[in-house]
């Protein structure tokens, strides 16, 4: 990828390039977990039955997974500044859906939504700590492991403190101020990148990438409630996972 726009100089813009970036990994890792301890609560508003417990999570994960897997090409089509701002976008308005959810389906609905322009930030933050801090990239690789683990560990007990004391729409809204520094930070600081000739799109790839990842996600998600191979679902979805897998590896071949 080739710079169209000349990189930010001064060493004040790229720390703030750098903390913006640190907790946009921070923000991405800490929605996979922070409904967990909050679970009780969202089951009792939302009258979500036990075993639709494991979308809550399967469906962020999942959905993170396959849209990560196109952000190389979304940046290099589209730019990654417009890239990174508008999945910022679709992430906030996916945290105001899960708390206007009056319902399980549309929970999880917006958890696909907010899952989906997560995926894109993980990968596109890392890119953005390594170009500013070309001198540092292993501290700052270190430095976004720390953060993606830290928001994991750290979900539950924000989640478990916000929904007893505040309500379990809170664990959402916590996201919102961090949401709007990172937009505000790039919008203002960070220069557009794109590809000077953009690659044709795998629609194929995405297709069994895609059925392949969700299956196994599934799998590994539900598989225990649902004791395992004794459900007609988890065949189901054991069945999609290899399918998807062998044919995206033989249209590598």
């Amino acid at each position: 990828m080739s710079t169209t726009v000349p990189s930010t100089g001064a060493a004040g813009d790229h720390r703030a390039i750098s903390a913006a970036a640190l907790i946009a990994i921070y923000m991405q890792a800490v929605n996979i977990s922070i409904p967990n301890a909050a679970l009780p609560h969202i089951q009792a508003t939302l009258s979500m039955a036990n075993d639709e417990v494991g979308w809550v999570f399967s469906s962020y994960i999942a959905a993170s997974a396959v849209t990560m897997s196109i952000t190389q090409w979304l940046a290099g089509r589209y730019g990654r500044k417009a890239v990174y701002q508008a999945a910022l976008a679709i992430f906030t308005f996916g945290l105001v859906l899960d708390t206007l959810a009056t319902t399980s389906i549309q929970f999880v609905l917006a958890r696909i939504l907010q899952g989906a322009a997560s995926g894109p930030l993980a990968p596109l933050s890392l890119a953005i700590l390594l170009e500013v801090t070309p001198a540092r990239h292993a501290r700052m690789s270190l430095a976004s492991t720390v953060c993606s683990l830290l928001g994991i560990s750290t979900g539950p007990a924000i989640g478990g403190w916000l929904s007893e004391y505040y309500g379990w729409a809170s664990i959402f809204y916590v996201s919102l101020p961090m949401t709007a520094f990172i937009f505000m930070t790039m919008a203002s600081l960070l220069s557009e990148k794109r590809a000077e000739r953009s690659q044709p799109f795998d629609f194929f790839g995405l297709t069994t990438f895609s059925v392949g990842m969700i299956g196994l996600q599934m799998l590994l998600d539900r598989g225990e409630r649902l004791e395992w191979f004794a459900s007609t679902e988890i065949w189901a979805e054991a069945v999609a996972s290899v399918l998807g897998f062998l044919s995206l590896q033989r249209a590598r071949c």
